[in-house]
């Protein structure tokens, strides 16, 4: 209705080339093999889309690519040439694949990153998290909030948040 009152025209569906590459893109980081498109291009099922998106949600590459978006998201960028082996090696990098490869909800991944009480072995890695962070509690809800409630929440350290009017200085403190 927004979009009819001002006269706002949707794009055209993406052809089944473009389709594929994007989705390629946005679930397993990457663009398809020219085996891969062919393979897609080539299909007679109706149900092709489903079918290969479901197999991308499947594959590792969705792991791995999810891995490294919620890695950077979460803990930013490495500022040190080690610090990805040592998320790596201390279990950050497995509890985020294990958590994405089972499909695991967002509240219980946010809980054992925030608890650190690791009570199963999957969730060892999750007390990296803090570590990075000095258990500095101010850097935690930052580094959380936009994942939890889908916005940023630093610039109500200084002022009631601008586009969140919900959130107001007095709380951010």
């Amino acid at each position: 209705e927004g979009w009819k009152e001002a006269k706002i025209k949707p794009a055209a569906p993406a052809d089944e080339r473009t389709w594929c590459r994007r989705v390629y893109l946005d679930l397993a980081g990457r663009i398809p093999t020219q085996r891969e498109l062919d393979d897609f291009l080539n299909s007679r099922s109706r149900d092709k889309r489903i079918a290969l998106v479901d197999r991308l949600l499947q594959s590792e590459d969705y792991v791995t690519h999810l891995r490294e978006l919620w890695d950077v998201i979460l803990m930013g960028r490495p500022k040190r040439g080690n610090q990805e082996d040592r998320r790596k090696q201390n279990g950050w990098w497995a509890f985020l694949e294990n958590s994405f490869r089972t499909n695991r909800p967002w509240n219980e991944t946010v809980r054992a990153m925030l608890v650190a009480r690791s009570a199963k072995p999957e969730d060892e890695g999750a007390s990296w998290f803090l570590y990075e962070r000095r258990n500095e509690h101010q850097a935690i809800a930052e580094a959380v909030a936009p994942v939890v409630y889908g916005t940023k929440i630093n610039c109500a350290q200084c002022h009631d948040h601008p586009l969140a009017r919900e959130l107001k200085q007095a709380q951010y403190w």
